[in-house]
């Protein structure tokens, strides 16, 4: 296997278990179980890097790990983890980083994150209920949103631009034809 193969899947499995100890670690929960956790960042770093089948990669391995340790084994709430590394990497993976396409593939993830955990939910506890905690799920959301953009854009430009991860791997965002 190649060096850069090597780092990239290193780099991979360093974000899901990085995304991991945010889920695990570093959330807030109310009396009602209502969650609000920034450990979907991990994984749109992944999609951003790595591509979207790395960054879904590493969703699944972050919530399957998650899941398992806690009991609740393999349900759509891991799909939902996946697509966050997913859409996110369809968007955002070699193109122009800026802030316009961030918060786009966050909002595109969430759209979809929403609607997968929405079923689940309805399945573990009925629909009506589901229904019921919608406003309150809808709620965090909108705090979550220009939170987890705010957080991207500076991990991007303090972290992995410095880094110079792109560079080393080839993984430079495509040059821009003069030509008009």
């Amino acid at each position: 296997m190649e060096k850069t193969h090597m780092q990239r899947l290193v780099l991979a499995s360093m974000l899901a278990s990085f995304s991991g100890v945010i889920k695990i670690m570093f959330q807030a929960t109310t009396l009602s179980d209502f969650r609000f956790s920034l450990y979907e960042i991990p994984l749109i770093i992944a999609g951003l890097v790595l591509g979207p089948a790395l960054g879904a990669i590493s969703g699944f391995a972050s919530d399957w790990i998650y899941a398992t340790t806690f009991g609740y084994g393999f349900n759509l709430m891991t799909l939902s983890a996946t697509l966050w590394g997913f859409i996110p990497g369809l968007i955002l993976y070699r193109k122009k980083f800026t802030m316009k396409r961030t918060m786009i593939a966050i909002v595109v993830a969430t759209i979809f994150s929403f609607g997968v955990n929405s079923i689940q939910l309805g399945l573990w506890s009925g629909w009506l209920a589901m229904l019921g905690n919608m406003p309150i799920r809808l709620g965090i959301i909108l705090i979550s949103l220009p939170v987890q953009g705010y957080l991207i854009y500076q991990i991007y430009h303090r972290v992995v631009v410095p880094s110079g991860y792109l560079e080393l791997t080839e993984l430079s965002h495509p040059k821009v034809s003069k030509e008009h």
